[in-house]
């Protein structure tokens, strides 16, 4: 008999899911695309924050379950009246569940979430030394639209639309 595993659910990221997406900052991999985060409090109270709307991105970053155990964490930020497009700030999985499927679904999850209306688009900016992040994106339908450059911090930029 195959065991179903339960659909992932998105719920804003709370204090108390911090410590176990600290303890992942172990791996060498996330520590160095996403870190260092050693207590890092900042950004704690930035997470936190920004889903009041107290920061210069108004947006959310949800802690992502499976199971009722945490795996994935995102961070968005919502378009605003004069920028239509919705933002990856950050996406991490659970180290000892990459290469499963989690991050691709989290990130379908997260845009069925928000769904785009007229004139709105996702992007993600990944990191030049990031070839991996770079073909996630890829992978699950987002298009390059910028190779990195001074112009833009040596950042891929990568953009989903709604299909026409």
């Amino acid at each position: 008999m195959t065991r179903l595993k339960k659909a992932l659910t998105l719920k804003p990221f709370k204090k108390e899911d911090f410590p176990e997406y600290l303890s992942w900052f172990q791996d060498p991999d996330l520590n160095e695309q996403l870190g260092p985060m050693e207590k890092d409090d900042e950004w704690l109270t930035y997470a936190i924050d920004q889903q009041k709307g107290l920061t210069e991105y108004v947006g959310c970053t949800y802690s992502v379950f499976q199971n009722e155990k945490l795996v994935s964490i995102i961070g968005v930020d919502f378009p605003d009246p004069t920028n239509h497009r919705y933002g990856i700030s950050s996406i991490a999985i659970k180290p000892n569940l990459r290469e499963r499927g989690i991050g691709s679904k989290a990130l379908q999850e997260l845009i069925n979430l928000h769904p785009l209306k007229s004139r709105q688009y996702w992007v993600a900016y990944v990191d030049e030394k990031n070839p991996k992040a770079k073909l996630f994106f890829e992978a699950n339908g987002w298009t390059c639209t910028a190779l990195p450059s001074s112009e833009n911090n040596h950042m891929y930029v990568l953009e989903y639309h709604l299909p026409r």
